[in-house]
């Protein structure tokens, strides 16, 4: 399965495939409007867009504010809500390197303390930051 993703409106489109084993691929190339903005910033967009990939049939609302001119923040941030009634619950993800040349989800505000996943994985990282809303929705039920 192969899924087109924009990053904003008017940007080029990236192509997600399924990597047949349960994750998601992006291409090597990533689009110009995405590497303008600085050295570091698009390999962030680029896994948060996969992230934001495998949230989507977990029936999970995103908004990528990637933009460092419009929404002023200095990493890419991508939020993640519910929709509805409960649309104040969600969580705002960002992504950081890790030792070891690797990366990793993180909740933004709660520094390394907000570690969700690694990034190799987004199906792994999209059901662990499923169960971490879930449990901010329903406080009560155990998800195990």
């Amino acid at each position: 399965m192969s899924v087109a993703v924009a990053l904003r409106p008017g940007w080029a489109r990236i192509t997600v495939t399924d990597a047949g084993d349960g994750g998601w691929s992006l291409p090597d190339a990533a689009p110009d409007t995405v590497a303008e903005y600085g050295r570091g910033y698009d390999p962030a967009v680029r896994r948060l867009e996969v992230l934001r990939v495998a949230l989507k049939p977990l029936g999970w609302r995103c908004v990528g504010l990637y933009d460092k001119r419009e929404f002023r923040f200095p990493v890419p941030l991508l939020w993640v809500y519910a929709s509805g009634r409960a649309d104040d619950i969600g969580a705002v993800v960002t992504v950081r390197a890790l030792p070891g040349e690797a990366w990793g989800y993180f909740e933004a505000g709660d520094g390394r303390g907000g570690f969700i996943s690694p990034c190799g994985d987004a199906k792994a990282a999209a059901e662990a930051l499923d169960l971490l809303l879930k449990h901010r929705l329903f406080p009560f039920r155990e998800y195990a």
